[in-house]
């Protein structure tokens, strides 16, 4: 408490929280929020009910089962099952209460069951019998995790250039081959910008025009949400999380409503494949195969059309601590499935506006190193380089952008390291208007039930300066109308992935006035959704440092890692270098999130090289070998 609460003039002032002198300063911490409170999802979802709608509170039931571990998730149901009901506007029919109840379990079963989890396993397995054993008939027993929103409309292909029309033509020939043994594996090649999304979108809704079965996944959550009905590769093929080889196997049982789904299946397509381990497309292709009628069981993915698409100039798959030869390795090209797959490739940038053309070739060269001057070192143009980080931070959060919230969203600050993105976005959001809402994390040591072996800390206060990649901050200092990043997967079903950008709300606060939701605004959907505090576990084997921190899973993202920005178009971006960069793709990335060179400014530390003529040299990482 005395690293929280400043002003403590003794003992008794420093147990005193909101006018209220508590006994001891356990309970004192737990009034404040110091400490995890076992009535936290009580507390939550009664503020929730409160303001929220049946179906958001669904929502947010569904996230506390899954991601907060709530001691009595049953009877968090028998509390607010009355609140969870759809009322007579939401729902169709007038419908008793059992069969609203039901119906609202089925939809928590739905968000369960896209996120890879079920009703069982977060402690509700009484539900999924008497939800069983309602004899109610229910449209689809299927996974919505790979459900087809189906294209009641012809799809239009006129507005696609030759370029795309041409692959678009050699994968709906394909696509149309009935009953082929032969493989079918396609991988659509095309830089930043060049329309593989676009020709992705298309190609979905021809394919259910003709009543195809497709499933569309990425290998990050934000190429997902570009793409119909996407999920991340993970989610759908069950993949394990951490440490993929050859060896790994996907968690879906033969048996299974989702292993007859991938049956039934006619085309997958599976985008940002180059960012992707080789071991999760391996995996996913044996589960496939095995899944497949007798006569495919030999054929690459059981008979099912492949489509991948990527780009090799960005960013590859991350190997910890990996050498250049085991980061290669690590890609699909040195599978032997890549062998098996035809190459489409995509050249005309739709990205870039008209009249940028020597940008989109300057771009190209960057991506492929050919416009090196010396020792991996490329030539910056002066009318692109700003003197200072202050410069480009004002440049792009003018006043009159801070004060336009739709607007603010459009732009971002990209960095390499995690650390100087902390103390970047701590200065951007100085600059907004406002007050701080200050809302504390609680760090505790990891214990044997989280699986992670730590090294005790002996010191607390140490713990909470640490912000790994991945894990939000101790202290998050947000204000109304802050840009915040999302960092795991949350609800898959609202577009809420690891990376997903929000804009704050509000934070909600109990009657204790601790912070128990944020209400956000999705910049993907636009819709509003709510966000709970969760437990976040951090795990360093090389040091090993372990630690869990209980707090709201997001960090502020006015400014973002270049990692984190691929996928991602932005009105205008700034670039800045405080360090080298040191992986593959890495400055291609960052220099093509933009859709013109004015939109996009660089500046660097001052020990970087600067040329009298206003340029700067910057380190371009390229591995000539996977392109």
């Amino acid at each position: 408490m005395l690293l929280t609460k400043k002003g403590v003039t003794s003992f008794e002032n420093m147990r005193t929280v909101n006018g209220t002198v508590y006994r001891t300063f356990m309970e004192a911490a737990k009034e404040s929020g110091l400490n995890v409170d076992s009535n936290e999802w009580d507390s939550c979802l009664a503020v929730a009910v409160s303001t929220e709608m049946p179906f958001e509170i669904r929502r947010l039931f569904a996230q506390i089962v899954m991601h907060c571990n709530p001691s009595d998730p049953l009877g968090l149901w028998n509390k607010y099952k009355d609140e969870m009901r759809a009322k007579p506007k939401e729902s169709r029919l007038q419908k008793n209460e059992k069969t609203m109840d039901i119906a609202s379990v089925r939809h928590i079963e739905k968000i369960l069951k896209a996120n890879g989890s079920t009703l069982s396993e977060c402690g509700l397995g009484a539900l999924e019998i008497i939800m069983r054993n309602s004899g109610t008939k229910w449209d689809s027993d299927i996974d919505e995790v790979v459900e087809n929103e189906v294209n009641q409309g012809a799809a239009v292909l006129d507005d696609l250039n030759a370029d795309l029309k041409n692959v678009m033509g050699v994968l709906l020939d394909s696509a149309t081959r009935e009953n082929s043994d032969r493989s079918r594996c396609f991988f659509v090649y095309g830089k930043a910008g060049c329309g593989k999304t676009f020709l992705f979108r298309r190609f979905i809704d021809v394919l259910q025009s003709l009543k195809k079965n497709v499933i569309a996944v990425a290998s990050t959550g934000i190429a997902a949400t570009l793409l119909q009905n996407g999920r991340t590769a993970h989610s759908v093929f069950r993949l394990p999380v951490t440490n993929l080889s050859f060896e790994s196997t996907a968690n879906v049982d033969a048996s299974s409503l989702l292993a007859q789904r991938f049956r039934n299946t006619d085309v997958i397509i599976w985008d940002e494949i180059s960012m992707q381990t080789r071991y999760a497309v391996e995996c996913a292709e044996k589960m496939l195969r095995d899944f497949a009628a007798p006569d495919f069981r030999h054929t690459a993915f059981g008979g099912i059309m492949m489509v991948f698409g990527g780009d090799w100039a960005q960013f590859l798959p991350v190997v910890e601590n990996g050498s250049k030869t085991e980061i290669l390795n690590e890609t699909l090209k040195c599978s032997g499935i890549w062998q098996l797959i035809r190459v489409l490739t995509l050249e005309k940038n739709m990205r870039v506006l008209p009249g940028n053309n020597d940008f989109t070739n300057w771009l190209r060269e960057v991506g492929e190193g050919s416009n090196f001057i010396v020792d991996n070192l490329i030539r910056i143009p002066s009318d692109m380089v700003v003197p200072s980080e202050q410069h480009v931070i004002d440049w792009l959060y003018t006043p009159e952008l801070l004060n336009d919230e739709k607007q603010l969203a459009s732009v971002a600050l990209l960095s390499i390291r995690n650390s100087d993105v902390l103390s970047i976005n701590d200065i951007v959001v100085e600059k907004l208007n406002g007050e701080y809402m200050d809302v504390y994390g609680v760090d505790e040591a990891v214990q044997e039930e989280d699986g992670i072996d730590g090294l005790p800390f002996d010191d607390e206060e140490d713990i909470h300066k640490e912000t790994p990649a991945g894990m939000p901050p101790y202290l998050l200092r947000l204000k109304r109308g802050c840009i915040l990043m999302l960092l795991r997967n949350i609800d898959i079903t609202s577009q809420l992935f690891n990376g997903t950008r929000l804009q704050l709300d509000d934070v909600v606060y109990d009657q204790k006035h601790v912070p128990i939701i944020l209400r956000c605004r999705n910049l993907i959907t636009d819709i509003m959704c709510l966000i709970p505090r969760t437990p976040n576990v951090y795990e360093n084997k090389m040091s090993g440092i372990a630690f869990k921190r209980f707090q709201f899973p997001v960090r502020l993202a006015f400014c973002m890692t270049v990692n984190k920005s691929q996928g991602q178009t932005f009105e205008k971006v700034g670039l800045i270098l405080r360090t080298p960069a040191f992986a593959h793709g890495t400055i291609y990335v960052a220099l093509s999130r933009s859709k013109c060179r004015e939109n996009t400014k660089i500046t660097i530390n001052e020990s970087g090289q600067r040329l009298s003529s206003g340029e700067i040299l910057i380190r371009n990482i390229v591995y000539k070998e996977v392109l």
